[in-house]
């Protein structure tokens, strides 16, 4: 009896992904980790078989190329928090002072302005680095920035909300973006520490830091080492 061959559910760009990860998750935690190895076991025969048990479930397929591969598969992501000062101080940060919102994340290595609304991002990934462009496409002032990217590997788009209360500010961020690696890979990113939800609670707790006590929390790892713990002008 001939066993029924699983369809192929995964693009050819995640299968990479999902191989490269798969490597790097096996070459750091193959034989030292139960869970390591079972997740680099898990995306190597992704890669391998084109199929994704997961995305089956929920009824996914990314190997279709006639949709965009936001609408094939997403992760949504919320994060929300009180900041005790006013909007028209915390706006500025989400649209012409990116360079300093860039500098409160971990996760970020770099930004550069290309213009107005363009910018382009080198982030840190469980498997190195990875660059892309992100394009604001609606503000209003002092209330919200939406904005989007449509990077080949990790499409996304994304809205910053402002919203007044008798406590401050509360600042408030929605992303709606692609895993290239699937859910494995974002079990990997936990493990590695380069969670998207983690990073993007950090950046708000360090962004909150920076408006009511001038500096950044001493205690936390971050990139760019000349900002912590030192006074900056608000």
């Amino acid at each position: 009896m001939n066993e029924s061959i699983p369809c192929q559910n995964v693009s050819t760009l995640e299968r990479a992904v999902s191989a490269g990860l798969g490597g790097f998750a096996l070459a750091r935690y193959g034989g030292r980790s139960v869970f390591g190895t079972v997740l680099a076991a898990g995306l190597l025969h992704r890669a391998a078989t084109g199929h994704c048990a997961v995305y089956q479930a929920l009824g996914v397929d990314t190997a279709d190329p006639s949709t965009p591969l936001l609408e094939r598969s997403s992760v949504q992501l919320s994060k929300s928090i009180i900041v005790d000062a006013p909007p028209e101080k915390l706006y500025p940060f989400f649209t012409e002072q990116l360079s300093r919102l860039a500098s409160l994340s971990p996760e970020v290595l770099s930004m550069e302005l290309l213009d107005s609304d363009r910018s382009r991002w080198t982030m840190r990934t469980p498997v190195g680095r990875h660059a892309f462009e992100s394009k604001i496409v609606e503000k209003v002032e002092n209330r919200s920035v939406r904005w989007e990217s449509e990077d080949e590997r990790f499409p996304h788009q994304g809205e910053v909300t402002l919203t007044p209360g008798p406590r401050g500010t509360v600042v408030r961020v929605a992303m709606n973006y692609h895993t290239p690696g699937g859910p494995l890979a974002a079990q990997l990113s936990r493990v590695t520490g380069h969670e998207p939800h983690e990073a993007l609670e950090r950046t708000l707790c360090n962004l909150r830091s920076l408006m009511e006590a001038g500096e950044l929390p001493r205690s936390n790892t971050h990139p760019n080492s000349d900002l912590t713990g030192k006074e900056i002008a608000r």
